[in-house]
């Protein structure tokens, strides 16, 4: 079903008010009677459809690639299998084969060298004494510095790791981050070791909170 010259809209087996497009990365729904664009989620490009009971969380990859290939997503589910794009076709891995993939890309990785380790392990010295003496006394100036110098490493990891492409987002998200690690430190919840880590996990979660969020709302609305 090509509506353009840009576009080629297939269906997807399986769910007939549901549709993909091929040469962009879209889905959209007829399933009120009229087209709707669905909105998909920033990491992988994500959406909710639905037929009868059966309601599937897929992405726009798989969806390219059951709708191609006459295939009902709902049998690629239970086999727990992942499509990727690579060099403009369609791969298709199980969840071991892709863990064992990831396995030798991370093996590949240069090791660090002596004096990167015993810089990493000086600053690491200097913030914990920074943290004690912020305990002992209640000035948190430097330590609060510190975590905010930390600011364009954490925004990067944000935009390379976890696809929040707002910088104004990627900012709140950061700034969230450094309060609640803050707040973890002066309650002694933990004992921060590694702040930059702490930052990534912590800016993780709320990405992941936020999106479970944003899906439970859209899901509310379209019922």
């Amino acid at each position: 079903m090509v509506n353009n010259e840009n576009e080629e809209w297939l269906p997807i087996v399986g769910f007939p008010n549901y549709q993909v497009n091929r040469t962009k990365v879209q889905m959209r729904s007829f399933a009120r009677g009229k087209e709707k664009i669905l909105k998909l989620t920033e990491t992988n490009h994500a959406t909710v459809i639905r037929n009868g009971e059966d309601k599937l969380c897929i992405s726009w990859k798989k969806a390219c690639y059951c709708a191609l290939n006459n295939i009902n997503p709902l049998d690629m589910s239970d086999a727990k299998l992942c499509v990727f794009m690579r060099g403009g076709r369609f791969v298709v891995l199980t969840q071991h084969e892709r863990m064992v993939e990831m396995s030798s890309i991370n093996a590949r990785k240069e090791p660090m060298t002596l004096d990167a380790i015993k810089q990493r392990y000086e600053e690491g010295m200097a913030f914990m004494r920074n943290v004690i003496d912020m305990l002992e006394t209640g000035e948190s100036k430097w330590v609060t510095e510190y975590l905010y110098s930390l600011k364009d490493s954490v925004c990067a990891y944000l935009c390379r790791s976890m696809n929040v492409n707002s910088p104004e987002t990627r900012m709140e998200l950061f700034c969230e981050s450094v309060h609640i690690l803050m707040r973890v430190i002066k309650n002694r919840d933990k004992a921060v070791l590694n702040p930059l880590s702490y930052l990534y996990h912590i800016a993780r979660g709320l990405v992941i909170s936020m999106r479970r969020e944003n899906k439970m709302f859209r899901e509310y609305v379209e019922k």
